[in-house]
């Protein structure tokens, strides 16, 4: 007989937040400070079926797409930035870069959709130090522009 693993984001390692008194209180404080577009993304079944027919889609392990509805949790309950999403998929699930890309461009323009605006205003108010330093690092490899080599 085979395991479930819950795709709902606010299920995923529930045992582990029961568990930990600290944990759950954590946990319990942020569900409880979202909005209810975000509440109803990490704790609808809607959310566990497209996570599963993504996983359809790209071909990922149930393993892979479980890891996908904790990186889901932790953004929208701002413990990850939003601008890391591709990132964080690429290490968590052990895919290529463009995948990863294109699986964090469905979930923002699709499954996060309905709540954009509030999981924004929250990552403003958790991640203000982040959002607007997207500064690159001149072509001289350092962080001081070399202005006598400018055209």
């Amino acid at each position: 007989m085979g395991f479930f693993t819950s795709k709902i984001p606010a299920e995923t390692d529930i045992s582990s937040y029961l568990a930990s008194p600290l944990l759950w209180q954590d946990f319990e404080s942020r569900v409880a400070n979202v909005s209810d577009s975000i509440r109803q993304i990490l704790t609808s079944g809607d959310t566990a079926s497209y996570l599963i027919e993504l996983g359809i889609q790209y071909d990922l392990e149930d393993t892979k797409t479980t890891e996908l509805a904790r990186i889901i949790r932790d953004v929208l309950l701002w413990k990850n930035y939003l601008g890391d999403l591709p990132q964080l998929i690429q290490e968590h699930l052990a895919i290529d870069a463009p995948l990863a890309k294109t699986i964090a461009n469905h979930l923002v323009g699709e499954l996060f959709q309905p709540a954009i605006t509030d999981i924004k205003a929250l990552q403003v108010a958790h991640f203000s130090d982040r959002i607007g330093n997207n500064q690159q690092t001149p072509k001289n490899g350092t962080n001081v522009l070399d202005l006598k080599k400018q055209s």
